[in-house]
This record gives structure tokens, sequence and C-alpha cells, in this order.
């Protein structure tokens, strides 16, 4: 009977070629992990769509760049407030100062809810960029996990020689019927470049007014309470002061004609009895001539 004999050759070919296989399956694993604790930042700048659209990175240009990446900022006075149901335009510069070009570079845009929890939605905000004299709207994903809605900047990506820079002009629109306690918003902008990904991120705080607010259903609405009256000055008239007494004389009070009085009758009598005197005394006279 014939035996099959591996030589000792054979086997340490076929062990290294498993060890060699594992080794690729290990370096793989690890660089997926590398890629993915490097696309972590503190300014939670999730990795976005741009890599996909961009060339694929030759070894040239890893040479050239080296540790380099674009920065990014603000740059025109982004407003304080944005108010439910308008609109407010966000200026962004990217600049390459790496010593080398760069042949994809975006700037990058994130909202999020500066109060920490989730109020903000993909549906609540809608973002444009101005190109060639229109505005265009941009796409936008929850790509931090829902924490944060991320604007798809792809559009914009572009060369960009050493020394140079771009700008982008955002105007970030907020629906009026967001979420009555999203009271902030938290904007962060950076570049993303195509061979070390994101350069560092700077942040701004926009505050967010509701105009049109209404009370919760069930809730009643909080009436103020009317002014309380102040009492008016006592007006009560005083006592008036007691009458002069009407004199007792009645006929100077008469002013027309009226029943006669005591006294006018009295007087009258009088005058009667003093001129029926004369009167008598002269009629005898008269007898006793005759």
């Amino acid at each position: 009977m014939r035996k099959f004999v591996i030589s000792a050759s054979t086997r340490n070919v076929r062990s290294f070629s498993a060890r060699r296989r594992l080794a690729s399956v290990a370096a793989a694993a690890v660089l997926a992990g590398g890629v993915q604790l490097l696309a972590t930042d503190t300014a939670w700048a999730c990795e976005g769509p741009h890599k996909a659209l961009n060339p694929i990175v030759s070894r040239e240009a890893l040479q050239r760049h080296h540790n380099g990446a674009p920065a990014a900022d603000f740059v025109q006075a982004v407003p304080l407030t944005l108010a439910a149901g308008s609109s407010v335009e966000i200026g962004v510069e990217f600049a390459n100062l790496t010593g080398a070009a760069f042949d994809a570079v975006v700037p990058t845009l994130t909202l999020k809810d500066a109060g920490g929890g989730q109020r903000l939605h993909l549906g609540d905000v809608t973002v444009e960029v101005m190109r060639e004299g229109v505005w265009k709207k941009l796409g936008t994903d929850d790509g931090c996990g829902g924490e944060a809605v991320r604007v798809d900047t792809s559009p914009l990506v572009q060369g960009l020689p050493d020394g140079r820079a771009g700008r982008a002009l955002f105007r970030v629109r907020l629906a009026a019927g967001a979420p009555g306690d999203l009271t902030a918003l938290t904007l962060s902008t950076s570049a993303f470049g195509e061979v070390n990904g994101y350069g560092p991120a700077h942040t701004t705080t926009v505050g967010v007014a509701h105009p049109d607010a209404r009370p919760a259903p069930g809730t009643t609405p909080t009436t103020l309470a009317a002014p309380t009256p102040t009492p008016a000055p006592d007006r009560t008239a005083a006592p008036a002061a007691p009458a002069t007494p009407a004199p007792t004389d009645a006929g100077l009070a008469q002013t027309g004609a009226d029943a006669p009085t005591g006294f006018l009758a009295a007087s009258a009598g009088a005058l009667a009895a003093l001129g029926a005197g004369p009167v008598l005394i002269a009629v005898g006279r008269v007898r006793a001539r005759r």
C-alpha cells in the first residue's frame, strides 16, 4: 500500500499560508477599527457621505499631505437667533494650509440640539447653498446616531491648491412646527480632505425663538390677573351749612298774590277802625248844622 508523505517543507508552506491569511484578516480588522477611531472627533463630526465620492487616494497624494488636513470656520457674524418658520444665512470659509494641493476638499455643516437632547429632527430643518447665484437644496441625514442633523455637502467637493481658500454660503430654515422646547442650536463646521479626513471643527450657538408658540393640549393658558382698581377719593358731599332762617315777616317772602295772612287782616281791621272814626264825627257835625 502506498503512503502519501507530506514533506516538512510543504507543511511549513501550508501553515505559513494559513498564518498569513489570519494575519491579513486581523490587519483588516485593526485597520477598520483604526479608521473608525480616527473618524471620531470631539466635535461629534461623523463620517459623511463625502468619502464615497472622493477619488481613490494615490500613494503620491499620501506622501504629499502626510498628516495635514484642511481647516474651516464661520466667516460672517452668525445671527444670534433663528425664529421658527424663518431662515438665516451662514457663511463658511475653508482653507488649505498643509503645504500641498488637495484633489478633493469640501466644507461640512452639522446642526445639533444645544440642550443635549434629541429634539431636532430631519424634518425640522431645510438647508440650501448658494451656487452660481441660485439657492440649491442640500440633503440631510442623521449620521450621528440621531443626535444631530448632518448636511450633505458633497456637491461642493472641489480641488484646492495649497495656500488657497474657498467659501460657501448656506441658508438654514427652521420649520414653524419645530418642537417648542428646542431653545438653541449648535452649529459645527469643518473641512473634509481626501487624505486625512476632517480638519479641526469650530462651533457656534444660535438661539431658537417660537413666535407662534401655543399652549400644549390639555393645559390652561395663563391669564393675567386684572389690576385691582384703586379706590377713588371719597367725593361724598360735606353736610351743607345750616340755611339762614327765612324772615318771620311772611309779607317779605311773598312775591305774588296769595291768601291774606293774619298780620294783613289785623292791619286792615285797624285801618278800618281808624278810618271809620273821623267819618262818623264828620257825619254828626253835618247833621247838627241842619
